[in-house]
C-alpha cells in the first residue's frame, strides 16, 4: 500500500490520540448499540454486488484477491499466471510485478461475507433462520429474543389451527363422497329391487301359464280332474315330495345356487346394461339364455365335464411333422370339408360319410398335391366347386374341385401369405393378408388385385365382415387388428388395441362383433355395435398359445380355439364359468397326449371350424395331421 495510507492506519490505531477525550467525558462519543444481523439483501442487489466483486481475467468471485500498485484486484492465481508471460496490469497494462502486489484483506473479508449471504439465499427460510441465529446469537439482547419466541408461538399456534381446519375439510370432503357413493349404492340397489320384482312377476306369470298349460293338456288327453286340494294348494304333498328328491334338475338348480356369487355378478351386471338403455325385458332374457346353456351343456364348476362327444376320428397321420394341418373349412351346404395342410396337399372329405363310418379310418374323396406349404384354405361362400389357397411362397390359387386342376394364380405379395378369405356377400370377392404388410382385394373375373392397402406390419389374418362386403378385420404382428371400410382405405376405420403379442386370428360373429386370437394366451370379444363406442367385452382366458397358429372358430353363442397342450377348448360368450373374473373355457377335449423333450415337436391343435348348419357341431385339427369330428354333447 501507499505510505500516506499505511501512515492513516497507524493513525486511527494510535491510543494516544484518545487520550484527551477519556480526560474529559463530554468529548466522548455516545455508547454503540449492541449490532444487529444486516438484514438479507435483495437478489437483484446480491447480483450485482456480485459482479462488482468478479475477478476481471476469469470473471468468478474473487478468490485470494491481490491489489496491484495501480489499484486493481485480481485473484492471486489469475494475475500470477498472467504475469508469466508479461509485466503488465491485466487491466491499464502498467508496469507490474510479483513485488508490487500486496494482499487486499478488507476486500478478502467481503468476499467471505458474500458467499455467506449467497448460502442464506439458497436455503429455506427456516434454515436461514437457524444459520442466523447461531451466527448473530450473542449479540442479540434479553427483549430481542422474547420478540422472537413470541413470534414463533404465535406462528405455531396459527399453523395448528390450520392445520386442524385443514384435516376437518378433510375428513368433511371424505364423509360428504362417502355418503354420496353410499347414496348412489343403494338408488341401484333400488333399482335393483324394482327390476328384480318386475321379473320375478314375470317368471311367476309364465309358470302360472305353463301351469295351465299342462292343465290343460293333462284334462284333454288323460281325463283326469285335479282335486279341490291341490287346486287350492297349487303344489301337492306328492309333489313336494318329488322336488325333495335328488333328481337331475334338482341337482342342476342346486349347483346354481351354489355358484350364488356368480351368478348374481352376471344377473345384476345385465340389470346394469339394461337399465342404461332404458329397459328390463331383455335382461331376463340374456340371463335366462346364460342359465340355460349352463344347464343344456352340464357345466361343471369343479371340474371340465367331457361334454364333446367324439364323432369320428376322420385321419390319422402319426409322427409325420410335415403333415401339419394349417386350415379347416366347410363347404357352403356343410357336406364336405376342405383341408390344407404344410405338406402341400389339399384335401377334401364328404362329412356325412365320415361321421356315419366314425370307427373307420376314411380316405379323403379327393386329393390334390400343390406343391406348396400351404398355410390358409377358403371355400367360396357361394360355390361347392371353389376354393382359394395361400401358400408360404406368396401364390394365391383357386381351385376348381370338380374339375381338379387350379384354374388362377396370383403372385402379387411379395412374402408369406397367412391368409385368405372369400367374402360372404359378395361372390366373386377374396381378400389376402400377408408378412409384407400389405391386405390385398381380388375379384376371380381379374387376373391382378382390385385394391392394395398397406398395413405396414405383417399381416397374421384378415377376414370379412358377413354383414358387408366392404369392411374387412386384419390382425397384425404389432399387437393391433386394423378395421378397413375398402372404400376408403387412407386411415382404418378403427384401430383395436389391447394384445400383448402379436394377433393371430380375427373372426365376426353374427351378432355384429368381433373375436380376435393372439399369442398372448388371450381371445378378445369386441363390439362393434356404434362407431364412437368400439370397446371390448370380454376377455378368454385357459387355452395355450404362445407362438403356434392354433384356430379360431365363432359362433353366435361359441367361441372354439386350439391350444398347445393338444387340446381343444370352447368358450361361451357370455360365460358363467369364471375364475377370479376371467372367463374360463367352458368345454375342452384332449387329443392324444404325447410328451416332447422338445417344444418344436410337441404335437398341438392347429385348426378349428364350426358346421355352419349345426353350430354344435365342429372340426378340430392336430400338427400331426390328425382329424376329429366333435359335438356339444346335451
Amino acid at each position: 500500500m501507499p505510505k500516506g495510507e499505511t501512515a492513516t492506519i497507524a493513525d486511527d490505531s494510535d491510543p494516544g490520540k484518545s487520550k484527551s477525550c477519556q480526560e474529559d467525558p463530554s468529548l466522548a462519543p455516545p455508547p454503540r448499540d449492541p449490532p444487529h444481523p444486516s438484514p438479507p439483501l435483495p437478489a437483484v442487489a446480491l447480483a450485482d454486488l456480485e459482479k462488482d466483486l468478479s475477478c476481471p481475467v476469469c470473471f468468478q468471485t474473487l478468490r485470494d484477491p491481490f491489489l496491484t500498485a495501480c489499484g486493481h484486484s485480481f485473484c492471486y492465481s489469475c494475475v500470477s499466471t498472467h504475469l508469466n508471460g508479461r509485466n503488465s496490469c491485466p487491466c491499464c497494462s502498467s508496469y507490474l510485478t510479483t513485488k508490487l502486489m500486496y494482499p487486499n484483506v478488507l476486500l478478502g473479508k467481503v468476499v467471505r461475507e458474500l458467499q455467506t449471504l449467497k448460502s442464506l439465499t439458497r436455503g429455506s427460510p427456516t434454515e436461514n433462520l437457524r444459520v442466523a441465529l447461531q451466527h448473530g446469537a450473542h449479540d442479540m439482547s434479553l427483549k430481542e429474543i422474547d420478540f422472537l419466541l413470541n413470534l414463533l408461538s404465535d406462528r405455531k399456534m396459527k399453523s395448528q389451527h390450520r392445520e386442524a381446519e385443514e384435516n376437518m375439510d378433510y375428513l368433511l370432503e371424505f364423509f360428504h363422497e362417502l355418503k354420496r357413493r353410499k347414496q348412489l349404492e343403494l338408488d341401484k340397489v333400488k333399482e335393483d329391487m324394482r327390476a328384480l320384482k318386475n321379473d320375478l312377476l314375470s317368471l311367476r306369470q309364465e309358470r302360472s301359464q305353463l301351469q295351465q298349460q299342462k292343465k290343460s293338456y293333462l284334462t284333454a288327453f288323460s281325463g283326469a280332474k285335479m282335486s279341490a286340494s291341490s287346486t287350492s294348494s297349487g303344489i301337492s304333498q306328492n309333489s313336494v315330495a318329488k322336488l325333495l328328491q335328488p333328481t337331475p334338475k334338482r341337482r342342476k338348480a342346486m349347483v346354481l345356487i351354489e355358484q350364488y356369487d356368480l351368478f348374481r355378478e352376471i344377473y345384476i351386471d345385465e340389470i346394469r346394461r339394461c337399465q342404461s338403455r332404458g329397459s328390463y325385458g331383455s335382461g331376463l332374457d340374456t340371463f335366462r339364455s346364460v342359465v340355460s346353456g349352463f344347464c343344456r351343456y352340464r357345466y361343471d364348476f369343479s371340474m371340465y365335464l367331457k361334454a364333446f362327444q367324439e364323432l369320428t376320428m376322420l385321419q390319422k397321420t402319426t409322427c409325420i411333422i410335415g403333415n401339419s394341418i394349417r386350415s379347416l373349412d366347410f363347404d357352403p351346404g356343410d357336406e364336405f370339408f376342405v383341408t390344407a395342410s404344410v405338406s402341400g396337399y389339399l384335401r377334401v372329405f364328404e362329412f356325412p360319410k365320415a361321421v356315419r363310418w366314425s370307427l373307420v379310418v376314411w380316405n379323403p374323396s379327393l386329393e390334390l398335391q400343390t406343391g406348396k406349404k400351404l398355410s390358409c384354405v377358403s371355400w367360396d361362400k357361394f360355390s361347392k366347386s371353389c376354393v382359394a389357397t395361400s401358400d408360404y411362397d406368396g401364390i394365391i390359387k383357386i381351385w376348381d374341385i370338380s374339375a381338379c386342376q387350379n384354374t388362377v394364380n396370383y403372385d402379387e405379395h411379395e412374402r408369406r401369405i397367412w391368409s385368405v378369405d372369400f367374402s360372404p356377400m359378395e361372390p366373386s370377392r377374396l381378400v389376402s393378408g400377408g408378412d409384407d404388410g400389405k391386405v390385398k382385394l381380388w375379384s376371380k373375373e381379374l387376373k391382378t388385385s382390385v385394391l392394395t392397402v398397406e398395413v405396414k406390419a405383417n399381416i397374421c389374418s384378415v377376414t370379412f365382415n358377413p354383414i358387408s362386403s366392404n369392411l374387412v378385420g386384419a390382425g397384425s404382428a404389432d399387437h393391433c387388428i386394423y378395421y378397413y371400410d375398402l372404400r376408403q382405405t387412407k386411415c382404418p376405420l378403427h384401430l383395436f388395441k389391447g394384445h400383448e403379442k402379436a394377433v393371430s386370428y380375427v373372426k365376426f360373429t353374427p351378432s355384429n362383433e368381433m373375436v380376435s386370437a393372439s399369442t398372448d394366451g388371450t381371445l378378445r370379444l369386441w363390439s362393434l355395435e356404434s362407431w364412437n363406442t368400439v370397446s371390448i367385452l370380454q376377455v378368454y382366458r385357459g387355452h395355450t398359445n404362445e407362438k403356434n397358429f392354433v384356430g379360431l372358430s365363432v359362433t353366435s353363442d361359441y367361441i372354439a380355439c386350439g391350444s398347445e397342450t393338444n387340446e381343444v377348448y370352447v368358450y361361451h360368450k357370455v360365460s358363467p364359468v369364471m375364475f377370479q373374473g376371467i372367463p374360463k373355457p367352458a368345454l375342452s377335449h384332449l387329443f392324444a397326449r404325447k410328451d416332447a423333450a422338445d417344444d418344436d415337436t410337441r404335437p398341438f391343435v392347429s385348426a378349428v371350424c364350426w358346421r355352419r348348419s349345426d353350430s354344435h357341431t365342429m372340426l378340430a385339427a392336430s400338427s400331426q395331421g390328425e382329424i376329429r369330428a366333435l359335438m356339444l354333447a346335451s
